[in-house]
């Protein structure tokens, strides 16, 4: 009995372990759509990061995008890193992605 129930157990185990290591399907595709044009906008809500933050931007074609703005982002331009309040009138240009049905964009230029 003891024998029989350490097997179910490993094989159960095993089971779960197998899938557990399956890709997620039902997870979003995220998807670069463009790195080489501005996006510019007014910040509508700010959340702090690790590294620095998101600003919800609102473009004037009523696109929203959220973009990741911190020191390491900006590479070379990390002199451009500057803390944005709502209100504000933004340019950003970076690598621009979707998830979701949300527009991302991982700034790399700030202006």
């Amino acid at each position: 009995m003891r024998i029989l129930f350490r097997t179910i157990l490993i094989i159960s185990l095993g089971i779960l372990a197998i899938a557990a290591c399956q890709p997620n399907t039902n997870r979003p595709v995220e998807e670069v759509v463009n790195e080489d044009e501005f996006i510019t906008g007014k910040v509508k809500e700010v959340k702090n990061g690790k590294d620095g933050y998101t600003a919800k931007l609102l473009t004037n074609s009523d696109e929203v995008y959220y973009a990741t703005i911190s020191i390491p982002n900006l590479h070379e331009n990390a002199y451009q890193y500057k803390i944005l309040e709502v209100g504000d009138k933004v340019s950003v240009k970076g690598e621009i992605w979707e998830n979701g049905g949300q527009k991302y964009i991982t700034v790399r230029e700030l202006k």
